[in-house]
């Protein structure tokens, strides 16, 4: 009967590690899917950063040359 018990808390045991394990790499999964995620999200954040750089040198261009008129008036 000892053995018996032994073998099914081994069993028991066993399940509950699988289930675990099941658990954790639907977590890591998850993890990297996020990760992803935020890649994706650093991607277009650095591309608006680029666009912005852009439109205020266009900007800056377009205010300095138009003080430079105003000035050769």
């Amino acid at each position: 009967m000892k053995v018996m018990n032994e073998l099914y808390q081994t069993a028991i045991f066993e399940i509950n590690r699988e289930k675990y394990m099941v658990h954790v790499k639907d977590r890591f999964r998850k993890i990297e899917q996020f990760k992803g995620k935020i890649r994706e999200v650093e991607r277009v954040l650095e591309l608006l950063t680029q666009e912005v750089v852009i439109e205020a040198i266009v900007l800056t261009s377009a205010i300095v040359e138009g003080l430079s008129r105003m000035e050769e008036r």
